[in-house]
């Protein structure tokens, strides 16, 4: 088995959706369709690689940071790292600025659940 894989969801209309799995972990996003879908959102997150994860006796599905509508699916708010290159230098700077911000507002919503869940 390879130990590194990448698959883009195939959906009606242009979903924006990937799956990569690195070693044991698959990591799964959702960044929207082109037209609303019912429970499209769920299925590209949650159940299909859910489901993947069984199949391919895979040690743990990462589906992103945050959000209480994860928490309902049994997923804990997790810290996660992307990375980021803009070749305007201004919006560069704009950007870094708000990821510092956003980082400190992250770390606080995290800290914040896992108090909750001990």
């Amino acid at each position: 088995m390879r130990s590194r894989s990448c698959s883009l969801a195939k959906a009606i209309g242009r979903s924006r959706s990937a799956q990569l799995r690195v070693q044991s972990v698959l990591y799964g996003r959702y960044w929207g369709c082109d037209a609303e879908r019912p429970f499209l959102h769920f299925e590209v997150c949650y159940y299909h690689s859910v489901e993947q994860c069984i199949l391919r006796g895979l040690e743990r599905f990462e589906p992103g940071a945050g959000g209480d509508h994860k928490r309902a699916r049994g997923f804990r708010p997790t810290v996660t790292y992307s990375a980021h290159r803009l070749g305007n230098a201004r919006l560069d700077a704009v950007i870094r600025r708000y990821l510092e911000q956003e980082r400190e507002h992250v770390a606080r919503y995290v800290a914040g659940h896992i108090e909750e869940d001990a």
